[in-house]
């Protein structure tokens, strides 16, 4: 018997364009092993910084919607968008 998430969430850092690179890839590889059926959220981390932010929230919100993902920019700092992502 195989137990799965009930979904899974991509985080990326705001503040760092490698990390968002990687996004398409980490995403690959979760439709990969995951079944359709089980949501892949994508967060993006440090959105509180925003002077400091290289990824905007269109940029973020576009990719996931190519990827069939929902975006939530978010805060670890001010816990922006983390009790409505979990």
């Amino acid at each position: 018997m195989h137990f799965y998430p009930l979904g899974a969430i991509v985080v990326y850092d705001c503040t760092d364009q490698d990390t968002f690179k990687k996004m398409n890839q980490w995403v690959s590889e979760l439709k990969q092993y995951l079944p359709n059926e089980i949501p892949i959220m994508i967060a993006g981390n440090k959105a509180d910084l925003g002077a400091s932010k290289v990824i905007e929230d269109s940029t973020a919100s576009d990719f996931a919607r190519s990827v069939g993902s929902q975006y939530f920019p978010t805060s670890a700092k001010t816990g922006n968008n983390v009790d409505v992502i979990f």
